[in-house]
């Protein structure tokens, strides 16, 4: 099964919620719903739990039968704030035989226009393209322990615990931790180029 960008995932999902809530409200049930929209019942559901990427076509035919602008559906939905994301919701991820390790922070950084990530990097280890990032979006870093240096537009830079840098992520060549100790960095990368 292809890997969903959690962008997209966050869109299916709010697209589901707002559907299933918006279809509440009007008392419709699934069925009718259905009927109404022109839309299997099977797809419907699939698309009310976020498990199926609705087309424009398909979103149209819902959009005019929940009496919603298409538009709309493609806002994400309006949570109250402030919201808990706890240690463990956010699984760690080993890549390339545990030499560096990402958790995700912000669960719905879609929302938020941000993706923030906590990076442990192994001592002694050099890494080309640590993010796969080949445009001009916004990379910010703190280093919350450790030593790091970036290649970054063909200098190198140097930081130590409590530094900060912002750059672009298609200038990043290289990251490495030359210290004796894992480096612990806090990531953000925006999601757009502005």
């Amino acid at each position: 099964m292809p890997t969903v960008d959690p962008i997209e995932r966050g869109l299916i999902q709010s697209i589901g919620t707002l559907v299933r809530k918006r279809r509440q409200e009007l008392g419709l049930s699934l069925g009718k719903l259905a009927e109404l929209s022109q839309v299997s019942r099977g797809m419907l559901s699939l698309v009310e739990s976020g498990k199926a990427t609705p087309s424009i076509a398909l979103l149209w035919k819902i959009s005019k039968a929940i009496r919603l602008p298409l538009s709309s559906l493609m806002e994400f939905s309006k949570e109250e704030l402030p919201k808990i994301y706890r240690k463990e919701d956010s699984l760690e991820q080993a890549i390339e035989g545990g030499v560096y390790k990402i958790r995700p922070l912000l669960h719905e950084e879609t929302r938020f226009q941000t993706r923030l990530f906590e990076i442990r990097l192994s001592s002694g280890v050099a890494k080309t393209f640590i993010t796969k990032v080949q445009s001009k979006q916004r990379q910010s870093l703190y280093l919350q322990s450790g030593s790091l240096r970036l290649k970054v537009g063909g200098k190198w830079f140097d930081l130590e615990e409590g530094d900060s840098m912002t750059f672009l992520g298609k200038d990043l060549q290289e990251l490495a931790n030359l210290g004796e100790k894992d480096s612990l960095i806090l990531w953000s990368s925006a999601l757009s180029e502005d």
